[in-house]
């Protein structure tokens, strides 16, 4: 699900949350591609994903291990513990920023929600439409 508009990313968080999902989580390039190809030519300058930074170490909100990274050119440059993770439409390339978007300039954020799904018990990450279902399904290994 990408949603265009001005959330904060506890906004983002909270409305993923609801429909069943969480902010979602770049954990390959095969998902780096799949999300940069979603979000490319949409309003919003940047997306909210799920991480945040505590005590400069990066965390997925849904447990899953900070590896695959695709930092844009300094970053992540933030020096607080609060810091929230957005990703550009224009290049994919990610920017660590203040849960509201103020630090970085862009201060009209969208979202991209995923959720778990099973399939034949193999389990995947769903990005999905505002009906909940399925778009595509990104296999775990």
């Amino acid at each position: 699900l990408v949603v265009e508009g001005d959330y904060t990313w506890d906004e983002a968080k909270k409305l993923c949350e609801e429909q069943g999902g969480y902010l979602a989580v770049i954990t390959s390039q095969e998902e780096q591609s799949f999300i940069q190809e979603l979000i490319k030519g949409k309003n919003n300058e940047g997306f909210w994903l799920g991480a945040e930074n505590s005590g400069d170490i990066w965390t997925w909100i849904n447990g899953e291990e900070f590896q695959y990274q695709n930092w844009d050119s300094g970053e992540p440059n933030g020096d607080s513990s609060d810091m929230k993770l957005q990703i550009y439409e224009e290049d994919g390339k990610w920017d660590d920023t203040w849960s509201d978007g103020d630090i970085s300039g862009i201060k009209e954020h969208g979202y991209i929600c995923e959720k778990d799904t099973s399939q034949n018990g193999i389990k995947t990450k769903s990005l999905f439409q505002e009906n909940l279902i399925p778009k595509k399904r990104l296999h775990l290994i």
